[in-house]
């Protein structure tokens, strides 16, 4: 017996320390980004001066986050993506969101957590829901209690009509539990900031 007990201990140590028995072992959990992906300005004829559009994408990524939730043994990344403004002639300083009001009503101010400036986006709007049912905004596209699809480039709404001295950028978010973006709290959610697009 004493003989037995020594091979399982033997076996077991070598499973720690060689590949060979990763096989066995369960494979690791996916994880994924909601990434900004391009800010561009639009050009006529085919739009107006000025017109901004923004591109987000979901990745797998081995640095990412898991997913907010499993639905019927499938990953569901909730989140979405935002694009936002600087007025690049009146930069503000921040350390947190409520240093940044917003200069117009129904509009939401961001305090960027390492430059430590703040982004602005415009009141939500009216707008149907896109074909897979996320929610369309000024500014923004979420998914909601929806899932994210891999690889797939999701067009946020174009936007016009703002100042010729604004910056403008893309910044996303993550839920990293159900829901997690929509709770305001930033231990629920992930957020990512893109380049910047100067005037």
């Amino acid at each position: 017996m004493k003989s037995f007990a020594l091979v399982v201990v033997t076996i077991s140590v070598a499973c720690v320390f060689q590949a060979g028995c990763t096989s066995q072992a369960n494979p690791p959990e996916k994880k994924y980004k909601v990434e900004p992906v391009d800010v561009a300005w639009e050009r006529p004829p085919g739009h107006r001066p000025g017109d901004v559009s923004g591109t987000f994408k979901l990745i797998e990524s081995a640095d990412g986050d898991l997913p907010s939730s499993i639905e019927n043994g499938q990953p569901v990344v909730t989140g979405g993506a935002c694009l936002v403004y600087q007025d690049k002639r009146n930069v503000k300083s921040c350390q947190a969101d409520a240093d940044c009001p917003p200069p117009v009503a129904g509009g939401h101010g961001y305090c960027h957590p390492t430059e430590k400036k703040c982004w602005f986006k415009d009141a939500p709007g009216s707008f149907p829901n896109n074909p897979d049912g996320f929610i369309v905004e000024a500014n923004c596209l979420k998914s909601g209690p929806n899932s994210l699809h891999v690889d797939r480039v999701n067009q946020l709404q174009i936007v016009n009509g703002h100042p010729a001295q604004y910056r403008w950028r893309i910044t996303t978010c993550q839920g990293l539990v159900a829901l997690g973006c929509k709770s305001g709290d930033p231990d629920k959610a992930r957020s990512r900031w893109g380049d910047v697009l100067e005037p």
